[in-house]
């Protein structure tokens, strides 16, 4: 019932939108394992599991055989097993790729917090991309909604962003939480990524797909089609694809990715 419990709290936290409480949960690193599993088989499944394996611990412990509980577990194993040696590497990477990750200008100050002017963020931008490109880094990676703009302002401040891969050499990963002004989103914010190359080109724009129920219902939600672009990275030919925080919570969609990705980014709000 433990789990269970904790996911109704969780829920009721994000619907009460206190922040503290809505992010208490990357404390619990060691329950990840069970919020993966409660959103693959629900709720029903994983407590069925948990029974399960209680009934067996105390088969054998009542009747003092504990390979019972071994055999229990050693279940799991043979289920696990095919998994981890598709997961094994069997070739060695031949070449490698310096990918450098930053933030935006927020400061994690919830109680003192307010939206970053474009100045601020343009400074921010410029100030990140030369000092990753002054230690020899190939892409540079933002941070979830990194960027807080207005509508009106998106399209000066991604040209920006071009200008100065383009200035410093370096593809970019850029995110943006894009505030919709106009009223042409029922005004509802979009939570995306832009990709730009070292040449200053703007190769995919990508929405998040998976949203955090009601703490995102503000939001757009994506077309849920994984982007994949090749990149030319000091001679190199990089295939990527990126997602967005909680897209990876949902491995059935994360197995569209397709197979020959070299590099696989996932910027998040942490």
């Amino acid at each position: 019932l433990f789990p269970a419990f904790w996911i109704l709290v969780y829920l009721i936290a994000t619907i009460l939108r206190v922040p503290v409480l809505v992010r208490v949960d990357m404390m619990f690193t060691d329950m990840n394992v069970l919020m993966h599993a409660e959103r693959v088989i629900g709720s029903l499944g994983l407590a069925f599991v948990i029974l399960w394996i209680i009934s067996l611990l105390r088969f054998a412990a009542s009747n003092r055989k504990i390979q019972y509980a071994g055999l229990s577990f050693g279940l799991f194993l043979v289920i696990l097993l095919p998994g981890i040696i598709y997961l094994y590497p069997n070739t060695m990477v031949s070449e490698s790729v310096r990918v450098a990750y930053t933030t935006g200008p927020y400061g994690g100050d919830f109680i003192n917090y307010a939206s970053p002017s474009y100045e601020t963020n343009a400074e921010s931008l410029k100030s990140s991309i030369q000092n990753a490109a002054s230690q020899q880094a190939e892409i540079l990676v933002f941070n979830e909604e990194a960027f807080e703009l207005d509508d009106r302002d998106e399209g000066r401040f991604i040209q920006q962003c071009a200008f100065l891969a383009r200035e410093n050499s370096i593809a970019v990963l850029i995110g943006l939480d894009v505030r919709d002004t106009d009223g042409s989103e029922g005004g509802k914010s979009i939570n995306k990524l832009v990709l730009i190359g070292e040449d200053g080109d703007i190769l995919h724009s990508y929405q998040k797909s998976r949203l955090i129920p009601i703490l995102e219902s503000d939001y757009v939600q994506g077309d849920g089609n994984i982007p994949s672009n090749r990149l030319k990275l000091n001679s190199k030919d990089v295939k990527i694809a990126y997602l967005i925080c909680y897209d990876s919570n949902f491995p059935e969609y994360v197995k569209r990715v397709e197979s020959d990705t070299d590099l696989l980014l996932l910027p998040s709000w942490d």
